[in-house]
């Protein structure tokens, strides 16, 4: 495997904002190797936006197979360019920011870059379910436009923030074991798109694009669906009729559940610290008696939920699940 501690100065034209404090000589990355190869610059430019954006950095497409990554320290700037193929990547502090006397930079702006460096090289062994178009369509990746539902309501709010990027849906890995602290240990069976197989002690079931089970009702498991490619602030709601609140025949009652991106953030759980996504779901009905919210944390690393909150914010729930995070993770050899 090719050094990744390589350090060299920068040229003269390549700058950067440099603190009063010490200062080491610049680091950068030159034409290191991904960690999987053959993947389409497409999703290569996601998993360089996703491994900036979980790290606190602002994550520009310049043009193809370039990034533009700024981060903001302590009111100085860390500017780099990262410019890509799909085979290797390479990291140079941007020409013409701020200050650079063409040896030297503050060793703390090597330490942001050595991390994103670390990130791009961790989510470069993730599959996105980005398809290459030399071997055809995955079953991971996004569907086409979908035909709406009367009953379905899909509503995205605002375009994506420059700290935004977008992943695709996958599944865990077939044969992945994923042990939570509410006792159950799930096995991975397989994925058809959407759909992840899994199965516990209880037997088979299914997930549902990360956030509905298999048996949901067809509108609540097209909005589940309607959230990818995932990204921060986007919502979609469903709409369906239902029983009672107190679990009554009464199937006048119109209940929405509305499913909101909140933020991509660290999370730390018994099996250790993932990047995920936080993505809330709300449940209330027309007879305003019920009001729940359902809080997942998903991970593209693992394919899965590593962490998950219930909470009733109004009325009565007597089957309100645990909440529960994974203590352990064992993949497949």
């Amino acid at each position: 495997m090719i050094d990744r501690s390589v350090r060299r100065l920068l040229s003269p034209i390549v700058t950067v904002a440099v603190m009063a404090c010490s200062s080491a000589p610049a680091y950068f990355v030159d034409g290191e190797p991904f960690s999987t190869t053959s993947a389409p610059l497409e999703q290569r430019t996601v998993q360089i936006k996703n491994a900036g954006v979980f790290r606190g950095w602002d994550m520009n497409e310049v043009g193809p197979g370039q990034i533009l990554g700024r981060l903001d320290v302590r009111k100085r700037e860390v500017v780099v360019l990262i410019d890509f193929t799909p085979d290797h990547f390479s990291i140079h502090y941007d020409p013409g920011t701020s200050k650079y006397n063409g040896e030297t930079v503050n060793k703390r702006f090597n330490n942001y870059v050595k991390d994103l460096e670390s990130g791009i090289l961790q989510q470069s062994s993730i599959q996105t379910g980005i398809p290459d178009p030399s071997v055809g369509e995955t079953s991971l990746q996004s569907p086409g436009p979908a035909k709406m539902q009367a009953s379905f309501n899909p509503v995205a709010k605002g375009a994506a923030s420059t700290k935004n990027s977008h992943v695709n849906f996958r599944c865990p890995d077939q044969g992945t074991v994923i042990k939570t602290s509410s006792g159950r240990s799930l096995e991975v069976e397989g994925a058809s798109g959407f759909a992840c197989k899994l199965s516990n002690q209880f037997g088979e079931f299914v997930q549902y694009a990360g956030f509905a089970s298999g048996d949901a009702k067809e509108a609540v498991r097209e909005a589940a669906e309607h959230l990818w490619p995932i990204s921060i602030g986007k919502e979609t709601t469903a709409q369906y009729t239902g029983s009672g609140d107190s679990g009554t025949q009464n199937t006048n009652v119109v209940y929405w559940r509305k499913f909101k991106v909140v933020a991509a953030e660290p999370i730390s759980v018994r099996a250790g610290t993932f990047n995920a996504y936080r993505v809330e779901v709300e449940e209330s009905s027309n007879s305003d008696s019920y009001h729940d919210r359902a809080t997942y944390w998903w991970s593209p690393e693992l394919g899965y939920i590593v962490k998950y909150r219930f909470i009733v914010l109004r009325g009565v729930n007597h089957n309100s699940p645990k909440d529960w995070e994974v203590v352990n993770v064992i993949k497949p050899n």
